[in-house]
């Protein structure tokens, strides 16, 4: 039997009808019957599946080992005891990053090469090289040991 009208509010009839009762998984998004959905946690039994077999074997986190707990410590230590030593280690660990090819905020950028600048001139200044007054004056402010100044014709 061939069809010979079309019947739209039919055809819509029989979709909704098939269509009605699945719903996607909040996960893959395939169409899955609702009752499913609901037995599962809005997931279709695949995903059900995988989140059963992974999620047992993601909540265990084995306790640290009496070494391991001291070998991190003293990780942490070298850390600290690295920027009290250093305290512009920050500002060479981000040109470092940036100069193994990573992309840096505009503002990252800024702030190490901003102050590593500043303290190439206050080293050479301290070490009796010619620095201009201007050039200090710009590095005090940048390292905030002096305030900039606020009122107009400042010459820096």
């Amino acid at each position: 039997m061939t069809r010979s009208a079309f019947d739209e509010a039919r055809d819509r009839r029989v979709v909704d009808d098939a269509i009605g009762r699945h719903f996607p998984c909040r996960v893959c998004g395939k169409l899955t019957l609702g009752d499913t959905l609901s037995q599962y946690g809005a997931r279709c039994l695949e995903c059900f599946e995988d989140y059963g077999r992974f999620g047992q074997r993601l909540r265990y986190v084995a306790p640290l080992t009496p070494a391991e707990k001291m070998a991190a410590l003293e990780r942490l230590r070298a850390i600290i005891a690295g920027s009290a030593l250093n305290p512009r280690a920050w500002a060479h660990r981000l040109k470092a990053r940036e100069e193994s090819g990573e992309m840096l905020t505009p503002a990252q950028r800024s702030a190490w090469l901003d102050t590593l600048t500043a303290h190439r001139t206050l080293d050479a200044a301290q070490d009796g090289q010619p620095v201009q007054t201007r050039d200090i004056t710009q590095a005090l402010t940048v390292t905030g040991d002096i305030r900039r100044p606020d009122y107009e014709g400042a010459a820096l």
